[in-house]
């Protein structure tokens, strides 16, 4: 496989702008409405969208992750909490000061 930097580090930079302006618009929103429902909106769009990617993996490499099923779902409760607490943060402080004490828990 060829290896191609300047298309790793241009994706890098457009996923961090990305997530950037994400959190962005998302702070009237999160000023304005309960946190918690604002997180499980986001986590059943990101279902929904990346559902998808599964009908390129096959039966057999979903039933390989079946035992990682405990991990993933502990994950998610975290980060979503996680999120959660970003929410509530951003209605009181900053947006980048809110990120930035986010990214460092």
């Amino acid at each position: 496989m060829t290896e191609h930097p300047t298309l790793f580090f241009l994706l890098s930079l457009a996923a961090g702008v990305g997530y950037s302006l994400h959190n962005v618009l998302l702070v009237p929103f999160a000023r304005s409405m309960d946190g918690l429902s604002i997180t499980v909106y986001r986590n059943l769009s990101f279902l929904i969208t990346l559902s998808p990617l599964l009908f390129l993996a096959g039966f057999d490499g979903i039933g390989d992750t079946l035992l990682y099923w405990p991990y993933l779902i502990g994950a998610g409760i975290t980060g979503a909490s996680g999120y959660l607490f970003l929410l509530e943060s951003q209605k009181y402080i900053p947006v980048g000061i809110a990120t930035v004490i986010a990214s460092t828990m």
